[in-house]
């Protein structure tokens, strides 16, 4: 990946030819064009694809408390690729091709952030027709 810097032309985005121009994190970025590979994956990567599926997919679910909970110090990483590494390591349980979710290894937030904690009242019937909250 290279870094751009703006031209007489300004900056421009987008494919051209090979090559990708595009923003990320606010720095211009330029690569080669992705292409899809003809040959099956070992049986290493497709194990690999499974379970970052199914990290992937249950992680979306909490993006936004992700992206406060799991802020990174690095200036390359982004919360979820440091939260996608944790749960692929930690908390991915089951032989291929049946892997789950160990939610007692999940960590939504690792304490940088700051979210409030979750709201769970409890209601009781009060004298009379009152309902105690707490």
């Amino acid at each position: 990946m290279s870094r751009l810097e703006p031209g007489q032309l300004g900056v421009f985005r987008g494919r051209t030819g090979r090559t990708v121009v595009s923003k990320w994190r606010g720095i211009w970025t330029g690569r080669k064009a992705p292409t899809k590979s003809s040959k099956p994956g070992s049986p290493e990567q497709q194990d690999q694809r499974l379970k970052f599926g199914e990290v992937n997919k249950f992680l979306r679910l909490f993006a936004k408390e992700i992206a406060i909970g799991w802020q990174s110090d690095k200036r390359n990483e982004t919360a979820m690729n440091e939260a996608v590494r944790y749960h692929l390591d930690k908390a991915v349980k089951g032989e291929y091709p049946d892997y789950q979710i160990d939610y007692e290894k999940v960590f939504i937030s690792r304490g940088r952030g700051k979210i409030d904690g979750g709201f769970q009242p409890v209601a009781k019937a009060g004298a009379g027709f009152s309902i105690d909250i707490s």
